[in-house]
């Protein structure tokens, strides 16, 4: 189902700032039909080289699904019960973060 109206999708694509531009930039005689399509062509080129290459990296580790969604753990907070043990600069002990390292519990408050 449709929540918005076909008038009400019209008078969105009349403001749309993108064909307006597009038109603007014709009239200045500065997007003539020949950049246009080289542009056109690039930019679908692009896309594709960038399809290509994440459709060929390998799917990531869903262990690491919530990494950074929020932000890091702070050193010595236990991790939410749906993630693993952190991994890296707030893994183990002597890794930045670790007791004794700058911000660590007795540092300026």
């Amino acid at each position: 189902t449709k929540y918005r109206t076909e008038d009400d999708l019209a008078e969105g694509r009349a403001h749309d700032p993108l064909p307006i531009f597009r038109e603007q930039l014709r009239i200045a005689g500065i997007l003539t039909p020949e950049i246009e399509a080289a542009l056109t062509s690039e930019i679908a080129a692009l896309v594709e080289d960038a399809t290509d290459f994440s459709e060929a990296e390998p799917d990531p580790d869903p262990a690491t699904a919530m990494d950074q969604v929020f932000a890091d753990a702070a050193a010595g907070e236990p991790p939410p019960p749906w993630h693993p043990a952190p991994r890296g600069p707030a893994g183990p002990a002597g890794s930045a973060g670790s007791a004794g390292s700058a911000g660590s519990a007795g540092g300026h408050r």
